[in-house]
């Protein structure tokens, strides 16, 4: 997977900023998102500071996995699934959610126009 953030269509790249957003907002479904918590982790994901700045405003609103999968490039939900896959471990659990999410991104991956 050659492609990079930077090489991405702007409306795909807020796609993938609120895609990794509904991950973290899944990841801990009950409570509201601690920045300073997701941060560090983030970080160790080596993720853009531009996507990262993405999130972090995504994370203010609830995000729609099934709204956001729709028109995803699948070199997009391929990135994507990446970076969720490393989201979803950070708790080093999956739980129902994440697992949906992460089905749907390879699904979403394996579409071809």
């Amino acid at each position: 997977n050659g492609l990079t953030y930077d090489q991405i269509a702007p409306k795909q790249q807020i796609k993938l900023q609120r895609l990794l957003a509904y991950m973290i907002q899944v990841e801990q479904p009950q409570s509201e998102t601690d920045w300073d918590r997701v941060l560090p982790l983030l970080e160790s994901l080596e993720l853009n500071p531009e996507l990262m700045a993405g999130i972090r405003s995504a994370l203010k609103i609830p995000q729609s996995l099934d709204l956001l999968v729709e028109g995803l490039e699948p070199d997009v939900a391929a990135i994507a699934l990446e970076k969720a896959v490393g989201i979803a471990l950070l708790d080093r659990r999956v739980n129902p959610q994440e697992d949906r999410a992460l089905s749907i991104l390879l699904e979403a991956m394996k579409r071809s126009d």
